[in-house]
């Protein structure tokens, strides 16, 4: 359980199984399971070579009014952005009730 005021920090592991280097975005969201309220973070820029895995790692300070619950996480790799918005999702991730917020 945590705290408004507190941090969660998500990881996030990821490998280039394509046929070359390539730079992904890595994004990741938060969502209230009840109201499914997203909390999108900050997207990170990958570059990583044939075969080769990685982490990133996204962080969120729980804002005084988040409501109270389980939040899901759900991470994505997309094969670009453009003007800050991802395109083409290659892959994703959720972790249903990650965590709960008292």
């Amino acid at each position: 359980m945590v705290k408004p005021g507190q941090n969660v920090n998500l990881r996030v592991n990821f490998k280039n199984t394509g046929d070359e280097w390539h730079r992904f975005i890595i994004g990741a969201t938060l969502r209230h399971v009840e109201t499914n309220k997203d909390y999108d973070l900050e997207l990170n820029n990958q570059s990583q070579g044939v075969g080769s895995e990685d982490e990133t790692s996204f962080n969120w300070v729980i804002p005084a009014n988040a409501p109270k619950g389980f939040y899901s996480a759900i991470a994505a790799v997309w094969e670009g952005e453009t003007d800050g918005v991802p395109f083409n999702r290659l892959n994703d991730d959720v972790i249903p009730n990650a965590f709960n917020v008292e």
